[in-house]
């Protein structure tokens, strides 16, 4: 009998296609070579796969981003443009790889924990999946 894995969700997760700014930037244990080479960060746009009050799956457009999703050195700032508008929050990356669209595979999908948000941004993400509660993914 094949071994059950664990799940590792705290809360449930909702499908959903939402537009999202992602911030890659220096952490404040980067080193100073890292600091020179992100400068004021690297942005990136991208879509929602799905969403949870915990953390959030998207994909973004790009060749290779290894390097920012796995390394201590960089933090991600994420907007997440919600219907009654847009909130911020940080995220740490735990999982991510290759996501095909089509012929086209110069996208990731990134699964992100999200480690830092204010009251009012967690309430307005809340009330967002308040809404979904019919759908989850």
């Amino acid at each position: 009998m094949p071994a059950k894995t664990a799940e590792r969700r705290v809360a449930p997760r909702f499908k959903a296609t939402l537009d999202v700014r992602l911030l890659f930037k220096a952490s404040p244990h980067a080193t100073p070579l890292t600091i020179r080479r992100i400068g004021d960060g690297l942005p990136m746009i991208g879509s929602t796969h799905d969403i949870s009050e915990t953390g959030i799956g998207v994909i973004v457009s790009a060749r290779n981003i290894d390097r920012y999703v796995t390394s201590p050195d960089y933090v991600v700032q994420l907007e997440l443009i919600l219907p009654a508008g847009p909130v911020v929050f940080t995220v740490r990356p735990v999982r991510h790889g290759r996501f095909t669209m089509g012929k086209v595979s110069n996208a990731y999908f990134i699964g992100a924990m999200i480690t830092d948000i204010s009251e009012d941004s967690k309430q307005r993400l809340r009330s967002y999946l308040d809404t979904l509660l019919d759908s989850p993914a």
